[in-house]
Order: C-alpha cells, then structure tokens, then sequence
C-alpha cells in the first residue's frame, strides 16, 4: 500500500479586508527646467560679435586708405602728365615756325626763285630740327609714354630727312627737281602723323588719368607759310623793314620759351 505522503500547507490568501496597504513613497525630484539663454548673452556670442565689430572696422580702415592712396596715386599722375604735356608744347612750338615754311614750300618748279630759297632754308629747317630731337631725347615723363617720346623723336628726325631732300632741290634739274619735291612732301606728310600719333598717345594718357584733352594742335592743321631765307631776314632787317622775317623768328623763339615755363 502507498504511503500517504504529508499534504503541504497551502497559504491561504488574504481577505482583501485585511490586506496591508503598501506605504506610498516619496515624490521623485524633478529638476527645475532652465530658461533658455540668447547667444547674444553668452560668451561665445559676445566673443563673436567683438570679432565681427573688429574685422567691420578693419575692413572701413583699409578701404579709406585705400581710397587715400589711390587719390594720391591720381594726383601724382595728373603731375608728371602736366608737366610732359607742357614740355612737348614747347618742343612743338619750338620748330611750329619750321612746320609752317615746309608747308609751305614749292610743289612744283615753276617758280625759279622760291625753288632757289629752298637752298638757305633748308639748312636752317634741319637745324631746328636737329635740335629739337636732341633735346626731347632728355623729355621725362610717365613709363607709359615713352613710346610718344619715341615716336616725337622719330618725327623730328623724319622732318629732318625732309629739309634735306628740300635742300637738293635747287642743285637739281629738269624732272628730278619735280620728284625731289614730291619726295620732300612725302616725308614732311609721314612727319606730320608722328607728331599727330605722340598727341593722340598724350591725350589717351590723360584720358585715364581723368583729365581733358591736351589741345595741342597737330601739324596739318596749322596754316603754311612762305619761306623765308635766312638771308633774307638779315636783308629786310638790315633795311630797316624788320617786321617782316625777323618778327616771324623772333615770334618763333618767344613761343618756345612761353612752352618751356
């Protein structure tokens, strides 16, 4: 026979009268929840608006200076400019009275004394050339100019070129004579445009340097007069009759010196 084993005790549940009530615990602490705080208020904000104030004020100091030193650049500019512009104003009014003889030489042999005159006046045309380039060769002015430098000493030697080919006019003879001088005008022509191009040059300068044109006027737009023989001048001078040559040189002269101050 089996054994009956002892039965376990089997708790009884409690009554739901009598249960305990379980003790309610404390409230959790909640940590207060901040107030935000603007960037502009912190550190880092403060810190950056201080660098953006100082790079703004960086910025307006360079631009002034900048703006300084450009004016200054400027008016330096405007300087040399000037004072180039007036010493080839002297140099052209210098050989103005050379320029107007040669325009207004003979073109052709019909006239048997102007052909003869062109002998003494040819000497006295190279001359003031020739002097007129030696002395430009010392013109200072802006780096950008020295091509017009260049090109006004070019002309003054191509004007040269043109009083000598003037000057064997008289030795020559029959159609010889009628080319020389068609040779003559030609060079006197291509003179003309070199003098014409150093202006333009001038005045593209100071077109950048925002100043008005030059006013120097080219060559082919002064009015041509006739020859007049050195020896000529000594004559009417001598007789009495000096406003005629000698005024016209005497004219030439003072015109060159009023360039040069």
């Amino acid at each position: 026979m089996a054994i009956k084993g002892k039965r376990k005790g089997q708790k009884k549940p409690r009554s739901s009268a009598t249960a305990r009530p379980r003790p309610v615990g404390a409230p959790r602490p909640v940590a207060p929840r901040g107030q935000r705080v603007p960037f502009y208020k912190t550190f880092r904000g403060q810190l950056t608006a201080i660098i953006v104030v100082l790079i703004a004020i960086g910025a307006i100091m360079w631009f002034v200076s900048d703006r300084n030193s450009d004016s200054e650049a400027l008016a330096a500019r405007q300087d040399r400019l000037s004072s180039y512009t007036s010493e080839l104003r002297g140099y052209l009014q210098q050989t103005n009275q050379a320029i107007r003889e040669m325009a207004g030489a003979p073109f052709n042999t019909q006239d048997a004394a102007a052909i003869e005159g062109l002998a003494d006046s040819s000497e006295s045309w190279a001359t003031t050339f020739q002097e007129a380039g030696a002395t430009a060769a010392a013109l200072q002015g802006p780096e950008s100019l020295q091509a017009a430098t260049r090109v006004l000493i070019q002309s003054f030697q191509t004007y040269t070129s043109a009083a000598r080919t003037y000057g064997l006019v008289p030795t020559a003879e029959g159609r010889l004579q009628t080319e020389l001088l068609a040779r003559a005008a030609e060079q006197r022509q291509t003179a003309n445009e070199l003098v014409a191009a150093t202006i333009a040059m001038v005045d593209g300068e100071r077109a950048e340097a925002e100043m008005r044109a030059s006013g120097l006027p080219v060559p082919s737009s002064l009015p041509p007069i006739t020859p007049t023989p050195p020896e000529a001048e000594d004559d009417s001078a001598g007789g009495g009759g000096s406003g005629g040559g000698g005024s016209s040189g005497g004219g030439n002269k003072g015109g060159g010196k009023k360039g040069d101050d």
